[in-house]
């Protein structure tokens, strides 16, 4: 089974999770958010953006996939 990691722990990492789990070995979760990083998410680490290179020079044969939602917003409002 090939190895893969999830960019993205939201609710679109985690309906690629669900579709991917039994075609791919999820090896490891990452995301931006730094308060995710060092947990878990269905067992499986969450590591930082920069970690995933270190994943990727120990085997160069890893999978990324990239969940991503389009933000339609033309500004941002500030609090």
């Amino acid at each position: 089974m090939d190895k893969a990691i999830i960019f993205g722990c939201g609710y679109i990492g985690d309906g690629s999770f669900y579709k991917l789990k039994d075609i791919f070995d999820i090896i490891a979760w990452t995301d931006n958010n730094t308060q995710l990083w060092g947990k878990k998410k269905a067992g499986i680490d969450i590591i930082s953006p920069n970690e995933m290179y270190d994943y990727l020079k120990k085997d160069a044969d890893i999978i990324i996939f990239i969940a991503v939602v389009e933000d339609r917003k033309s500004t941002r409002l500030n609090s």
